[in-house]
């Protein structure tokens, strides 16, 4: 559920002004802390909601039917252009203000790379392993596999701007 293509245009807009340096930190940053918000609920998700009393049933029907909201938003591109929408908007205000914010944590890491779908769907998961240790493993890796590639769309996504700039 991590939309990394869709997200590029996005963070590539929001570091444009801050250079390469500026853009390669809220990169690697905002990919950290998706890590450990979507790692964080992977295992300690169905705690929580234990502790605050949402059954496991509940939170399944509640995240299949975002899962499904997002889908249908992805199919009508509204997911998209609502995301430009707000990248232009923090764009608009950092360029008022003079200055260029860590946007690693809002909004690239959380919610645009850690969103609702990405943490419904890494704690779903998880617990459908049921403990097992190998089916443990093969999720974990399967969320660091996107976190990487996600990565790697940022870095490749600055790789265009500078040769657009050359």
């Amino acid at each position: 559920m991590i939309d990394a293509p869709g997200v590029v245009p996005v963070f590539a807009s929001l570091t444009a002004p801050g250079g390469p340096a500026y853009a390669r930190r809220m990169a690697v940053k905002s990919v950290v802390v998706a890590s450990i918000i979507l790692f964080f609920f992977a295992f300690a998700g169905p705690w929580l909601l234990d502790h605050l009393g949402i059954s496991r049933d509940a939170f399944r029907l509640a995240g299949g039917a975002l899962l499904f909201l997002i889908a249908l938003e992805m199919v009508f591109e509204k997911r998209q252009q609502r995301q430009r929408n707000r990248a232009d908007q923090k764009l608009a205000e950092e360029e008022a203000a003079g200055r260029l914010d860590d946007i690693s944590v809002f909004p690239i890491g959380i919610p645009m790379i850690a969103g609702p779908g990405s943490i419904a769907t890494a704690m779903l998961y998880m617990q459908n392993t049921r403990g097992d240790p190998v089916s443990v493993g093969i999720v974990s890796a399967a969320i660091g596999l996107n976190l990487v590639l996600t990565l790697l769309f940022f870095l490749a996504a600055l790789g265009c701007e500078r040769s657009k700039t050359a």
